[in-house]
């Protein structure tokens, strides 16, 4: 079994495709590749498995194809969704992966990580900045009457 499922929705970025799937297989993890065609009209991709969408459905119905093609098939592994577009490098995956092997973290033991490839390198480990600007903005819905509890949820 895989400790990593990526999957990779693909609808107007058939010219790219290949490269991120070579930027995916240069990561040297046990791995399975699902790419789901959102209407894009791929042929036969080596190294990953296609699920097909014969019309556009969005990004978002890309993504739950591929994740319930991993449950159907029982996958235990950590799973990550990488864009088509060559914005994300799937490298920096690993760091996470390093991380949650080191402290022993099952995938089941998550429910959610994001990542953001505009935050500076120098606010990747400060908790408290993150605390204060959630903190802001609890306050700032408070004030306009919209309480929220989670801001980022």
């Amino acid at each position: 079994m895989p400790i990593l499922s990526v999957i990779v929705p693909v609808y107007n970025e058939v010219n790219t495709i290949k490269q991120i799937l070579e930027n995916i297989n240069a990561v040297n993890i046990d791995k399975e590749i699902i790419v789901v065609d959102d209407g894009a009209g791929l042929s036969k991709i080596e190294g990953a498995e296609i699920i097909k969408h014969h019309i556009n459905q969005g990004q978002s119905e890309a993504i739950r194809t591929g994740l319930k093609r991993i449950l159907e098939k029982g996958e235990e592994g950590f799973i990550i969704e990488s864009d088509a577009d060559k914005d994300q490098n799937p490298k920096d995956c690993i760091r996470f992966l390093k991380y949650f092997l080191k402290k022993k973290i099952k995938p089941q033991d998550l429910v959610l990580l994001i990542g953001d490839r505009y935050t500076p390198p120098e606010f990747e480990k400060p908790i408290e900045y993150r605390r204060c600007i959630n903190d802001l903005q609890l306050a700032l819905f408070s004030l306009l009457g919209c309480p929220v509890r989670d801001s980022v949820s």
